[in-house]
């Protein structure tokens, strides 16, 4: 697929993040060439012996890879990190420090194409430690070289966004939000938060639970806040037409680096319209060099126009057309399409381009003829570092189809499809999901305290009406519009749960739905509620048992992104996640029982039914009240003959 490189180019200036720094993270973000040039490459040769090929401050793409390319066969290279350097970035100059992009078409099996993804990439110095359990003596994860990345899956017509995905370190690892929900900055920017630990990106500020519990990540609203002001686009590489694999990079990179040079559909006769071609070559002379300087400023500038021109009006759309100079085509790599299931439905309403106005002075600058040499290096980056970016499996495939993984991650604060974030203004959006009109909308916030959130004490629920609500659910893989007043006439057991694709939740909720019959053959229906939106309720209902899902459920589960129904009811918890409450309400809608127990133990759908039983007796048999333990056929009470039970007992 071939696409119109100033078109391009606006569309990345458009959904560049802004990232929230946490500002307890000693490590900064650096360029690629800051890290080239606090490091030396070494090498160890096949029988052990280890030596420098270059030293600091001479570390450069084209003698990096022409230092590969002489490496004898079975020697190991790595780039090894000044620990002076590991800092990054000085924090007065994170503006400076670019972000670099990767754009990728996903194509369907058929071949026709489903939409793009943008992968924006950043690049750490140094990734600092966990403290495994909060121990400070046990420490895991360290390493030079941290590369991330976060991706804007857009229309490949228009350029709307359709989803983001939020990367939490591993490929597999992460959350994706719908358009519409995209939290986003006062400037109209995407907001990404940066995690302390490993500098993984999540869509809200707050405590992230993973690995049960013994390496969590925490975010932050209130540290350095870095808007890049330059994103250099990575060159294509060579072998991607046909080959995606790392090792056709280095065999294809260690000599030259040759970029695509589709020429341009619209320039006139005669231009010299290969705004990438010529950049390949290791050795420039003087004039060549004269004549690559020239190109790079003119595709600044280019860019930099393009990207303003997209952010006319505020749409989300595709981008006006730069001169004619400066058009020119970009052929994007294809990756197999993994069905995500935002891909289709979130953007349907228009995406991002309802209410939303980005201001156009915000935008960075796309630069379109970067050579970096340093992508086609295929040794670590550090010791015990990664490799470089085009040798991650992400880098040459689609996004994870579905919002995080089971096991690696436990209860988190953020949500699958985004989350009410600490600095983003007011967006509201809409979206047609399957016919469904889904309202998103998100309130202006109010910087508050972690006290502020904690669940004051109020008079109890048990004996009043239960608090009515009307929110989207997700019942037999369709969204529909649930209130709890429609159930008048049944008993409710209302549960609520911490969030999706956790490991005690789908107990619970599996549970819930192989007992259904037993509570509808009492008059009873069930309701599961979260905090996560119902694109991850989706999500998690498509995902096998096996996996780590909770397949198809024979109940509701309710979206409660906003709170409103974990707050009404007293089940919120200090982290902004609803605790394990149940509530027993009867046909009447008044609350008959609750419970509500701490995130780490799960409830018992045996007793949830016995007290059911029990309260449906009392009611029945309004002289007449029920023992501890009582089941039905079971001896009762009457209070005005209670010595009568006590003494036959």
């Amino acid at each position: 697929m071939e696409v119109d490189l100033g078109w391009l180019a606006g569309v990345v200036a458009r959904h560049c993040p802004t990232f929230f720094l946490h500002p307890d993270d000693r490590f900064m973000p650096c360029s690629a060439e800051f890290f080239l040039q606090h490091c030396e490459l070494r090498q160890r040769d096949a029988a052990g012996a280890e030596a420098v090929l270059l030293p600091r401050c001479s570390v450069a793409g084209p003698l990096l890879l022409e230092a590969q390319a002489r490496a004898p066969p079975g020697s190991r290279l790595w780039l090894e990190l000044h620990p002076d350097a590991r800092p990054g970035a000085p924090k007065d100059q994170l503006a400076e420090v670019p972000v670099y992009v990767h754009p990728k078409a996903v194509v369907r099996a058929d071949g026709s194409v489903e939409a793009l993804e943008i992968t924006y990439i950043t690049i750490y110095a140094y990734n600092g430690p966990y403290r495994v359990g909060g121990m400070p003596f046990l420490q895991t994860g360290a390493h030079d070289g941290d590369i991330e990345h976060c991706t804007a899956r857009v229309d490949h017509a228009t350029g709307e966004l359709l989803s983001f995905w939020y990367n939490a370190h591993r490929s597999r690892d992460g959350c994706w939000a719908a358009a519409p929900l995209v939290p986003r900055c006062r400037d109209g920017s995407i907001a990404a938060y940066v995690a302390k630990h490993g500098h993984g990106v999540y869509p809200s500020p707050g405590r992230v639970y993973r690995h049960f519990y013994l390496g969590n990540d925490l975010c932050s609203s209130s540290g350095p806040v870095w808007r890049p002001r330059r994103v250099v686009l990575l060159p294509p590489l060579e072998h991607e037409d046909a080959d995606d694999s790392p090792a056709a990079i280095s065999e294809h990179r260690s000599g030259a680096v040759p970029l695509d040079a589709a020429p341009a559909s619209s320039a006139p006769s005669g231009e010299d319209c290969g705004l990438e071609q010529g950049l390949g070559s290791l050795s420039l002379g003087p004039a060549e060099q004269h004549q690559q300087q020239q190109q790079t400023e003119d595709g600044q500038a280019s860019a930099h126009a393009a990207g303003h021109n997209g952010s006319s009006g505020g749409n989300g759309g595709a981008a006006s057309k730069p001169p004619a100079a400066a058009r020119r085509n970009r052929k994007l790599p294809h990756v197999s399409s993994r069905g995500s299931g935002l891909a289709d439905g979130a953007g349907g309403g228009g995406g991002d381009s309802v209410g939303l106005v980005l201001e156009s002075s915000s935008l960075p600058t796309v630069v379109l003829d970067d050579p970096c040499h340093w992508l086609g290096f295929s040794g670590d980056w550090g010791g015990d570092g990664p490799p470089g970016p085009a040798f991650q499996g992400w880098y040459h495939s689609a996004e994870c189809p579905v919002s995080r993984s089971p096991l690696l991650r436990v209860p988190a604060t953020m949500v699958a499809a985004a989350a009410v974030c600490a600095a983003p203004v007011a967006v509201a959006s809409k979206a047609s999901i399957r016919g469904k009109a889904v309202r998103a909308a998100r309130a202006a916030p109010v910087r508050a305290s972690r006290s502020a959130l904690v669940c004051k004490a109020a008079a109890p629920l048990v004996g009043g009406q239960a608090p009515d609500f009307t929110a989207t659910a997700v019942f037999d893989q369709e969204f529909v519009e649930t209130k709890l007043s429609q159930y008048r006439g049944k008993y409710v057991v209302l549960f609520f749960y911490p969030l999706d694709f956790t490991f005690v939740c789908p107990t619970e909720i599996t549970a819930f739905s192989d007992r259904y019959e037993e509570f509808k053959a009492l008059n009873t229906e069930v309701l599961g509620v979260s905090i996560d939106s119902q694109f991850s309720h989706l999500a998690w209902i498509q995902t096998d048992r096996k996996s780590g899902g909770v397949g198809d459920l024979k109940y509701p589960l309710v979206a409660d992104l906003k709170k409103e129904i974990s707050e009404a009811y007293g089940v919120l918890s200090a982290d902004g996640i609803a605790l394990r409450g149940l509530f027993i309400i009867d046909r009447e809608g008044v609350v008959q029982h609750s419970t509500i127990n701490n995130l780490a133990f799960g409830r018992n759908v045996d007793e949830v039914l016995r007290t059911l039983q029990a309260l449906q007796y009392v009611q029945e048999h309004p002289d007449e009240v029920c023992p501890a333990g009582w089941k039905p056929g079971s001896k009762t009470m009457k209070p005005a003959a209670a010595q009568e039970y006590f003494a036959a007992i």
